[in-house]
């Protein structure tokens, strides 16, 4: 019985690649914008619980087998199929997350390529904090943003992200090549140009796809309404500095858009 099942999954069509992150930085818009491509098959999740866009399968949703995660793709489709999910990369409350998560794509799909979105992480942690206070998560309504910079919360380190530590279970187990970084940044402004990038190392074809803009939340709260003290500002650059010069030193990412750090 077992051997039927598992043949049965050989119907359907895995992932070739996969968005694991990084949260807030607009994995959301170019999931939209790569399914807008008539070569590339974005599917929507069937779990009635979490965003419909994430399948979340690697991260919290592994449990509920692999059968269920390929049901998600079309039986016998030419296209590119592909997933996000930036619970791949989200590694709060579960410090092992990324780690874990980086093994199960590796193991399930060693082939498997995979892109990276990053963003200013300063502008990232307190874009964090706004979705988290539109949606009432982890006391953002109760504290202020300098609160959990100072980390003067329950809630230790929840809106800092360490691009480079969460990445590298990903290039310890992939190879580079396999591997794309693209700034939330130069997809706004050289749209054309990340496109054709991201087509390319899809083995897509290269063709104009409306630039889209998700902001999570914006029809709940204005986010110029909502405090982004100095002090943290400042706070956050000193913390975030070291690895922002990592970034550009060692891999093959333009940060220059990131005017916190230029």
């Amino acid at each position: 019985k077992q051997i039927k099942k598992d043949k049965s999954l050989l119907k359907f069509k895995p992932p070739e690649f996969i968005i694991p992150g990084f949260q807030k930085c607009g994995t959301s818009a170019l999931l939209d914008m790569l399914d807008r491509h008539p070569e590339i098959c974005m599917p929507k999740s069937k779990d009635p619980i979490g965003a419909t866009s994430e399948i979340n399968y690697f991260a919290s949703r592994f449990g509920l087998g692999k059968e269920w995660f390929l049901s998600h793709f079309p039986r016998n489709s030419n296209k590119v199929h592909g997933i996000k999910s930036p619970n791949c990369t989200n590694d709060y409350p579960r410090r092992w997350a990324s780690e874990v998560s980086a093994a199960r794509i590796f193991a399930d799909s060693p082939n498997s390529k995979i892109i990276f979105l990053l963003r200013d992480p300063v502008e990232r942690s307190f874009s964090a904090y706004c979705h988290y206070k539109s949606e009432g998560f982890n006391d953002a309504n109760q504290f202020k943003f300098i609160e959990f910079v100072k980390n003067k919360t329950p809630y230790k380190d929840l809106f800092i992200i360490d691009y480079v530590e969460r990445m590298s279970f990903y290039y310890n187990l992939f190879s580079s090549k396999k591997i794309l970084l693209i700034t939330q940044e130069n997809l706004i402004n050289n749209h054309e140009e990340e496109l054709s990038k991201i087509c390319s190392f899809l083995n897509v074809r290269n063709i104009q796809v409306p630039r889209l803009l998700h902001h999570t939340g914006e029809k709940r709260y204005n986010k110029k309404n909502v405090l982004f003290e100095d002090e943290a500002r400042e706070l956050l650059i000193e913390r975030y500095k070291p690895m922002v010069k990592k970034l550009s030193e060692e891999y093959p990412i333009d940060t220059s858009p990131w005017k916190n750090f230029n």
